[in-house]
């Protein structure tokens, strides 16, 4: 089974206590999911007293959000088309994650016999089990953050840049490129 989920999704409220007047907070993401699940269970009834039971589980799942976008600004005057945007703090972030449930593999074996004599209801009165579980898994996550920071050899003006927010991909570009902004990468793994 796949599924893929697209989200942009606008909130406007107030930043910084109001002082700023309201901000607009915007996230742009996609989701991508893919889950195979096989399963397999058996039964034996061994004569009238012995029975047993025995099932596998194999789940392979992936989960990746291959870029999320997330920035925040304030609406220019009437126009709501452009906004505001300082560099630096959480204005700006992409983040990459990527989970990779490689295997997970559980497995359950049972065995039962009854005791004693049937009674009236045609069922033995003891039944003793003995059984095992247990399971394995096996994934790696791997988390990436790229954020700006500001670059205080530049000029303070070159801080705050007007965007328009469908369109914001090409003045990051500009700003990166004429040193603005600096954009931290950090990369985190897990097992």
């Amino acid at each position: 089974m796949q599924n893929s989920t697209n989200l942009i999704q606008d909130n406007y409220g107030y930043i910084d206590q109001g002082n700023s007047g309201t901000g607009l907070f915007r996230v742009n993401q996609q989701d991508i999911s893919r889950f195979i699940d096989l399963q397999l269970t058996a039964s034996q009834k061994i004569a009238d007293r012995h029975e047993l039971k025995a099932g596998v589980s194999w789940v392979s799942n992936n989960y990746q959000q291959p870029d999320r976008k997330i920035f925040s600004g304030n609406p220019v005057g009437q126009n709501s088309d452009l906004i505001s945007l300082s560099y630096g703090g959480n204005n700006l972030i992409r983040q990459y994650l990527d989970v990779n449930g490689k295997n997970y593999l559980s497995a359950f074996a049972e065995y039962k016999v009854r005791l004693d004599n049937k009674n009236n209801r045609k069922s033995y009165p003891v039944e003793l089990s003995l059984g095992y579980d247990g399971f394995m898994d096996r994934r790696s996550i791997s988390y990436r953050f790229i954020y700006s920071v500001y670059n205080i050899n530049s000029n303070l003006a070159d801080r705050t840049v007007v965007i328009n927010p469908d369109t914001l991909q090409t003045v990051f570009d500009q700003s990166a490129q004429k040193w603005h902004i600096l954009l931290q990468r950090r990369l985190y793994f897990g097992i």
